[in-house]
């Protein structure tokens, strides 16, 4: 069994409230707020770059379901989507998720900051480079191809004379 807390969450399945072949979403060990749900990657995942597209895509729709769910299941009023990326964006275990934080008026959870102020020369630099940087969206990496099984074909019947009766059997 592996180190990470994450991992082992996934691999005990206590708090699981949805699982499917990519994707687990569990109640929050450790909620900000009553509800708080967590969607992670099942294949151990640092950092949110490690994780294949179509696993991105899969934790995306289910967090979407759930924040869906949130909101009739704890009376939420509004959800917030964080995902903290890192050590210095306040990421605390070496795993990727998505927390689901439901939100209802006055509970005092304070997410907000305030946005620098950024020179428009050094604005400049980081549009050019997210530009330069953006260039491969859209080719979205293809999951490696399960090997298919060969079926090997089932035995005829020599005997049988009837061409026919032969061709029915024969596999495509």
């Amino acid at each position: 069994m592996t180190d990470c807390q994450v991992c082992q969450l996934i691999q005990a399945k206590s708090l699981t409230i949805f699982e499917d072949e990519h994707v687990v979403a569990f109640v929050h060990p450790e909620p900000s707020v009553p509800g708080q749900i967590a969607v992670a990657p099942k294949p151990h995942s640092p950092i949110f770059e490690t994780i294949p597209d179509v696993i991105v895509k899969q934790m995306f729709t289910v967090a979407n379901k759930l924040s869906i769910g949130v909101f009739e299941a704890v009376g939420a009023q509004g959800t917030n989507l964080l995902i903290q990326n890192g050590l210095p964006a306040g990421q605390a275990k070496p795993h990727s998720l998505i927390s689901i934080i439901p939100r209802r008026d006055g509970d005092s959870l304070n997410l907000e900051w305030q946005p620098g102020k950024v020179s428009e020369d050094d604005s400049k630099k980081a549009e050019s480079a997210l530009k330069d940087a953006a260039q491969n969206i859209g080719k979205v990496e293809k999951e490696k191809p399960k090997p298919l099984e060969e079926k090997k074909p089932e035995k005829m019947d020599i005997q049988d004379s009837d061409y026919r009766m032969k061709q029915l059997r024969r596999i495509p």
